[in-house]
């Protein structure tokens, strides 16, 4: 099927579906482009089909829109040899059996391309070489490569939360041992090293990951605000401003390449939570 066909039935499932709803802004064709790693003109051919339905109408200055109703297409001059299309929605098609093992080999394929190329070079067809699946299987499970690398990395980095016990200096130590292990992860470094500064410039597409990283922090600093007030310790020092050093003294370890013993760690540790006792 023409890579502009299945960019417009995936758009097109997406209005239908509602997750694009009248009136909403369509996303830029350079934006479509750009994600999906394709031609600009492949994906403006997919939008005049979807204005040709009626599915969305052009403001000039403005952008494209979802338009309130859908519309039959304008007078074809023959019609339309009926065939089978796949269209592919935001997520999951209805009624498909879950593959796990498929989606995790889209899942590692897209921290691979992302760890060796950046953002810039995270295509749909480097993504389903490497997982060794065609486009369509893709869009049945997600609507761009940012969303399943977006995916793919949250479950990755789920490992790196905090557990206290009543040894709280050794669960900090554990913890920034987690974290040392996660940035020094052969996969998951270099893809941080890619999406931090991205989601400078591109928060909204990486919101979903952004929104997981802030439920991590935020998870972290009560549960460690819990544990110093059950242990005893005094309000000298921030559990937040604690959990900001270790983590940026963790990636930092990793950015230089310094190497950092446990006993280095174990006592910069002994130093935070020495003012916090009364």
């Amino acid at each position: 099927m023409p890579i502009y066909v299945q960019i417009r039935d995936q758009l097109l499932a997406r209005i239908t579906a509602g997750d694009l709803a009248p009136g909403q802004q369509m996303p830029t064709m350079r934006q479509v482009a750009g994600d999906l790693g394709v031609d600009l003109n492949t994906v403006r051919h997919a939008y005049d089909e979807l204005a040709a339905r009626g599915a969305v109408r052009l403001v000039r200055g403005q952008g494209t829109f979802v338009a309130d109703a859908l519309s039959p297409p304008a007078s074809p001059s023959k019609p339309e040899t009926p065939r089978s299309a796949e269209p592919a929605p935001s997520r999951r098609g209805a009624g498909r059996p879950r593959d796990p093992g498929l989606e995790e080999r889209f899942k590692q394929a897209a921290l691979e391309v992302l760890a060796e190329f950046g953002f810039g070079g995270l295509t749909l067809d480097r993504i389903c070489a490497r997982a060794k699946a065609p486009p369509a299987t893709f869009y049945r499970r997600w609507s761009t490569p940012t969303v399943l690398v977006s995916e793919a990395f949250n479950e990755r980095f789920e490992i790196g939360l905090l557990e206290v016990s009543d040894d709280l200096h050794h669960d900090l130590l554990t913890f920034a041992n987690k974290l040392l292990a996660l940035y020094t992860d052969p996969l998951l470094g270099p893809c941080l090293s890619f999406i931090w500064p991205e989601s400078r410039l591109r928060p909204d597409l990486l919101e979903p990951m952004a929104e997981a990283e802030r439920g991590r922090r935020n998870t972290n600093v009560e549960t460690l605000e819990n544990a110093l007030r059950k242990q005893g310790y005094g309000p000298h020092i921030s559990a937040r401003m604690l959990l900001f050093v270790l983590n940026n003294v963790t990636y930092m370890t990793y950015v230089t390449g310094r190497e950092v013993s446990r006993e280095d760690f174990a006592a910069l540790i002994a130093q935070l939570l020495l003012p916090a006792r009364p």
